[in-house]
């Protein structure tokens, strides 16, 4: 796997452009990685002309954390063009910038006590829900060897502890 030190101008592009954004925090050979995977449906040409493919341009960061308790992490920007928080980060971004991105948990005293009771989210639920967390992905710009920006809220998911919560053991 080949990875990016610094923001290319095709990486910003691709960020910019794309209609969907998924960000993969993850370990590889005991080396932790991130993966910010562009997705762009694509007109076809000439006799595919009325149809629509989807093309993937993946950017591959060295580092990236997660709460201790975790492996890996997974956040997913739909239409990231109409989301405020995406394009003002994109919009930051300069070649040869640095990202480090890391998720937290965000819990406060309300969530800490909050639970769902059984069958009151469906009839499937029979045991209850639990637990809610507050999962927050973060990015730092670094800039000509110094942090541009520490920290950016990026994106924040309430979620119970499941496989679509962002965090993941």
């Amino acid at each position: 796997m080949e990875t990016a030190d610094k923001m290319e101008r095709e990486h910003i592009q691709a960020m910019k452009e794309a209609d969907k954004i998924s960000i993969f925090i993850f370990s590889h050979n005991d080396q932790r990685y991130t993966e910010i995977r562009c997705q762009k449906a694509v007109k076809g040409k000439g006799i595919w002309s009325n149809e629509n493919t989807e093309s993937t341009f993946s950017i591959f960061l060295n580092g990236g954390h997660v709460p201790e308790g975790f492996k890996k992490a997974y956040w997913h920007i739909d239409t990231p063009r109409n989301n405020g928080t995406w394009r003002a980060f994109t919009m930051l971004l300069r070649p040869g910038d640095e990202l480090s991105f890391d998720t937290v948990i965000n819990n406060n005293s309300y969530l800490d006590q909050a639970e769902i009771p059984a069958h009151k989210l469906g009839e499937k639920a029979t045991g209850g829900y639990g637990k809610l967390y507050n999962d927050i992905l973060r990015v730092t710009i670094r800039r000509k060897d110094s942090v541009f920006i520490p920290r950016m809220h990026l994106e924040s998911v309430i979620a119970i502890d499941n496989n679509a919560r962002p965090l993941q053991p």
